[in-house]
């Protein structure tokens, strides 16, 4: 049975830890307490007892960057090794404490024109070896980082259009803060799978004391990753209390959504041949490792590996007015919210990550969130899909091969995510009649009765 609340009394107090750069008067009017629908949702984008962000000072961006143009693509016989070296007398590239003021932790609705930039710190060289003219390339430096930002020195969040932090309405806010207790995740259409294969030959096979070597191996890792089954599904918590919400103090959600890892490997040790997956896939990751001939090698050991993992899951979601923001634009107060604080993104395949990056414009990827019926289109990281060349990885001893390349595939797909209401609130009226259906949200009795 839930608790009779009222709203807006006594217990609704004023924030204390006043910042340093405001006055007295100035804070205890920023955080009067007026009753605007939520317990002392964010102004801030950033902390403002903090004088100081982190970010990449210009001049030290500018000289990473200009020392990456300025490497020259080596000629033969060791071209990939020459441009390793190159790379490692690459200025350092750190982040440093930049100054902010009050005003630069306020959150703001983006101009539209604003970036923290750091792109373009980047160089791809691509080559024919010179024996046997096999296709080479090495990519040096950062990868690129556009984000709508109220400052171009670092990155300070802003909100609205062109943003990840979007406004939402009154009823919305009410709905995020006072009557959903807890929420339920649902994620479709997610899959990442990652094949690295290598085709070896042995120089040396028939000749001299390697008579009785193979004269060819091939390895091959593939690993699926997918949102195939919701194996965290756990029954519902307390609730908690409707009056702790006006401190702060909400009930933690379960943990609900999509888990799962596996490896698997194999391996030629001289005389022995062995292979076995291991791991908790759930149905969600699938790994395959091959050898090829699958027996013995006869020269040394060869083994292939292979690995994946997910986790798509619901955010306890306890600290829920870090994520809304009272924002006044053109003499009018809005309300934003930033979606990111709801779920937990994370796909591993085979040594590529691919993760929620909501900031970055340039991420090559979107998932579509849909929140309360409302859709949000957020950025996702990892490597674009296609193939590329890529070190031997394949565990070896032996004379026959020395290093070789290899080919990994990457293949992304993006899906929703849709994070809905599970319990709610049900509050009570004069007589402990419960006021709204746990399950529903639906009205069952008079508030005022």
């Amino acid at each position: 049975m839930g608790e009779r609340v009222w709203f807006a009394t006594s217990n609704w107090k004023d924030k204390p830890d006043k910042p340093s750069c405001y006055t007295q008067a100035q804070w205890d009017a920023r955080n009067s307490s007026k009753f605007n629908g939520a317990p002392f949702a964010g102004n801030f984008a950033l902390d403002p007892t903090k004088t100081t962000v982190k970010g990449i000072s210009q001049a030290d961006f500018d000289a990473y960057k200009n020392a990456i143009q300025a490497i020259s693509q080596p000629s033969c016989p060791m071209i990939g090794a020459q441009l390793r070296i190159a790379a490692q007398g690459l200025p350092e590239l750190k982040e440093t404490d930049l100054p902010v003021t009050c005003q630069d932790a306020e959150m703001k609705v983006w101009d539209g024109s604003t970036y923290y930039d750091r792109s373009g710190a980047s160089k791809t060289f691509t080559w024919n070896t010179c024996f046997g003219g096999q296709s080479r390339s090495m990519t040096i430096g950062v990868g690129d980082f556009k984000a709508p930002s109220a400052s171009t020195k670092a990155y300070i969040p802003v909100c609205g259009p062109g943003t990840h932090i979007q406004e939402i309405t009154k009823d919305e806010l009410m709905k995020i803060v006072w009557q959903v207790a807890e929420f339920d995740l649902q994620a479709s259409g997610f899959s990442a799978k990652v094949e690295n294969e290598w085709n070896m030959s042995n120089p040396y096979a028939g000749s001299g004391g390697f008579t009785n070597c193979d004269t060819q191996y091939s390895a091959k890792s593939s690993c699926t990753v997918t949102t195939s089954n919701k194996n965290l599904d756990p029954s519902s918590s307390s609730l908690g209390k409707e009056s702790n919400i006006v401190n702060l103090n909400w009930a933690a959600c379960p943990e609900r959504g999509y888990t799962g890892k596996d490896t698997m490997s194999v391996a030629s040790l001289g005389v022995i041949y062995t292979d076995g997956p291991y791991g908790t896939g759930n149905g969600n990751v699938t790994v395959s490792a091959t050898l090829s001939p699958n027996q013995a090698y006869k020269c040394g050991n060869l083994s292939v590996a292979g690995s994946g993992e997910v986790k798509i899951t619901i955010k306890p979601f306890t600290n829920r007015q870090q994520y809304i923001y009272f924002v006044t634009s053109g003499g009018v107060e809005k309300i934003y919210f930033d979606p990111t604080g709801l779920f937990n993104f994370s796909i591993f395949s085979n040594g590529v990550n691919y993760y929620l990056d909501p900031i970055n414009q340039l991420a090559p990827f979107t998932l579509t969130l849909n929140f309360l019926g409302k859709n949000y289109t957020l950025k996702v990281q990892g490597p674009s899909n296609g193939s590329i060349q890529i070190p031997m990885s394949v565990g070896m001893l032996g004379p026959s091969f020395g290093a070789q390349m290899g080919t990994r595939t990457t293949a992304f797909t993006s899906g929703t995510i849709t994070i809905s209401p599970k319990k709610y609130y049900p509050y009570a009226n004069s007589k402990g009649e419960a006021v709204y259906n746990e399950d529903t949200g639906a009205q069952l009795k008079d508030p005022l009765s």
